[in-house]
């Protein structure tokens, strides 16, 4: 896959995850989110095993370690975050989750020694700004449910990275099945501890359930683990921020909430921070200086550069 296809690809992704947090809002009032979690993978499992069916028998050892691990980050990531607001605002949530674009980068760095480039650098610190714009309204102090927030982050930090690095070793539809299959185990797991096993029956939350889990789940995470075999995770973590401008325009359009120019102006923050990490609004290059090659055809120094492995 290309470079540019990839970045488009996941920026259709950010799309399909903002319209997320309004399905999200409208079931939560039927089913808690524990639930919501386990149907998602769950049900994204069963399609994969059931469209890759091929894939199954050449599911190896490698394959089930590193997809063990993805799934464990996963899942991980959304309970932590699922929690996290209980205990802090909704705004902060989203905040800190969101500095895992910043996490990336660092783990890259220290597990793989991935340099980022300044111009990253500098769009990493627009984007978490306009991140900060639109989503927080006062940061007084720090509570149990704001570090919670923080390992969410760390923990789809985790799984970006990782993904980035074992799509370059393992074959990507084994490593989606495995994945969905133990992040769908693990919420079993505490539905039973929890006792609130949901069997279906509820019209509104199973159709909610099977959109969230063919769409965000199923096409979003198969067209990211595809995509960074082309571009880096930090790359993908930037344009994956964009979630969150799609996410506020959905729940104007839909739910009706209010914009603020704030929110506006982080907005223009983000994307003036993805353009930048680019090098869009240098005039001397190109948006897509390796347009239609592949990641291991690219100078070691471009932020394109794959995992040393």
């Amino acid at each position: 896959m290309a470079p540019a296809t990839a970045r488009l690809l996941l920026l259709m992704v950010t799309v399909i995850w903002g319209s997320g947090y309004v399905v999200t809002d409208l079931v939560l009032g039927t089913i808690n989110p524990y639930q919501l979690l386990t149907g998602r993978f769950l049900l994204t499992f069963i399609a994969l095993s059931i469209v890759f069916f091929p894939q199954l028998k050449k599911i190896n050892l490698a394959a089930l370690k590193r997809g063990a691990l993805l799934g464990i980050f996963l899942y991980g990531a959304f309970v932590l975050q699922t929690v996290g607001v209980i205990y802090t605002t909704p705004s902060k949530n989203a905040f800190l989750t969101a500095t895992s674009v910043v996490i990336v980068p660092l783990i890259s760095f220290l597990l793989f020694k991935q340099k980022v480039q300044l111009r990253t650098q500098v769009g990493i610190g627009m984007t978490v700004v306009g991140v900060a714009l639109m989503s927080l309204n006062g940061f007084t102090g720090i509570n149990i449910g704001d570090v919670l927030s923080l390992f969410c982050a760390m923990f789809f930090a985790l799984q970006s990275v990782f993904l980035g690095k074992f799509v370059r070793e393992t074959n990507p539809a084994s490593l989606m099945i495995v994945q969905m299959g133990t992040a769908s185990a693990i919420g079993l797991a505490v539905n039973f501890i929890r006792g609130d096993v949901y069997l279906g029956g509820q019209l509104n939350a199973d159709l909610s359930v099977l959109y969230l889990a063919l769409f965000n789940t199923l096409i979003c995470y198969g067209i990211q683990s595809w995509a960074q075999q082309s571009i880096t995770a930090t790359e993908s973590s930037l344009i994956l921020s964009m979630e969150s401008f799609w996410g506020m325009l959905f729940s104007a359009l839909i739910l009706k909430e209010a914009v603020t120019y704030k929110m506006v102006f982080g907005a223009m923050f983000i994307l003036t921070g993805i353009f930048s990490a680019q090098g869009i609004l240098d005039p001397k290059k190109l948006a897509f200086p390796f347009k239609g090659k592949r990641a291991e055809e690219q100078p070691k120094n471009s932020m394109y550069s794959r995992f040393e492995s």
